[in-house]
């Protein structure tokens, strides 16, 4: 059976690394309109850690190691201050000899006491919305403070981007922070109508060293959530929830799991997958007292984000 498989997996996946190569701007990805202009930055660092490390990829760490801020970190693109999340992403995607200590130093910044980390601390919140930021007028600063929260995405992703530099007594705070963010079997997150990816970051942060008792949990969630063609999604099979799902049965050892298995001829079966390639990001200015996941609009992509995702689902 597995024979087959591979055989089936190699083609589609040749097909998709193919898509997002065709996307490539002189070494830039982009994907996510907002008003602030499409993302460029976070999105070339997340297509750098999905794909195989090439040639191809040098154009890329070549932008980034560029539009590294004076300061360190990265942004959605160069017209707004650098944040966590981003810079997490990127340094993630980065080879390890183009991760500079600026870069380092400004991720661990926005850790807080709790091990969560923020997606801006308050002197880059400050530079964000101001007089004379044309994308974000200035207003009573309690109006964004949810960006200075803690986010478990951004915790997640930095803990991944960190973890071989992080001390172990810091390290096991920000695990101590993810862990109980668990609930009932997966991890939501403000920034994701679904919770698919913030239990795919989730799992990988921890790398799979979770207990028996939660990894029951998890993936009785997923058996239960699981629909009759193979794949996740609301209500039909979805690319981006499938991969994520896919990504997190292998970080926990399911690779060779019939739930996996069906996963994969899922995806086969769907040869039209460019039809549905919403990430299914939500997007929304977080005050302090609204960071329900359960709110907001949206965004627009261009389906970057799924095919990287998508690549690295199939890639093992």
């Amino acid at each position: 059976m597995w024979t087959k498989l591979n055989k089936k997996i190699s083609t589609f996946r040749e097909k998709i690394i193919n898509d997002i190569y065709s996307l490539e701007e002189d070494g830039v990805y982009k994907d996510f309109e907002l008003t602030v202009g499409i993302a460029t930055e976070w999105i070339t660092g997340y297509v750098l850690n999905a794909l195989p490390k090439k040639i191809k990829a040098r154009k890329s760490e070549s932008y980034l190691l560029k539009s590294s801020r004076i300061q360190g970190g990265w942004g959605f693109n160069s017209n707004v201050v650098a944040d966590a999340d981003s810079t997490a992403i990127v340094i993630a995607g980065m080879s390890i000899e183009n991760v500079k200590n600026k870069d380092i130093d400004f991720l661990e910044q926005h850790i807080r006491e709790s091990g969560g980390v923020s997606t801006y601390i308050e002197r880059d919140l400050l530079l964000a919305f101001n007089d004379n930021n044309k994308y974000f007028p200035k207003a009573p600063l309690n109006i964004y403070r949810g960006w200075l929260q803690e986010h478990l995405s951004t915790s997640c992703n930095t803990l991944i981007a960190l973890k071989s530099v992080l001390s172990d007594k810091k390290k096991g705070k920000m695990e101590t922070f993810i862990m109980n963010n668990f609930s009932d079997g997966v991890w939501w997150d403000y920034w994701w109508k679904d919770w698919y990816y913030p239990t795919m970051v989730a799992v990988l942060a921890l790398e799979g060293d979770i207990s028996n008792y939660y990894k029951h949990k998890i993936i009785s969630y997923i058996s239960e959530t699981q629909l009759i063609n193979g794949g996740w999604g609301k209500k039909e099979f979805e690319p981006f929830a499938t991969s994520c799902i896919m990504i997190t049965l292998k970080t926990l050892g399911y690779e060779q799991s019939i739930l996996y298995t069906d996963a994969i001829e899922s995806f086969i079966n769907n040869s039209d997958y460019r039809v549905n390639l919403s990430g299914r990001a939500r997007m929304k200015v977080p005050s302090a007292d609204e960071l329900s996941h359960f709110k907001g609009t949206i965004v627009k992509d261009n389906g970057i984000f799924t095919l990287a995702t998508m690549y690295n689902a199939l890639n093992y």
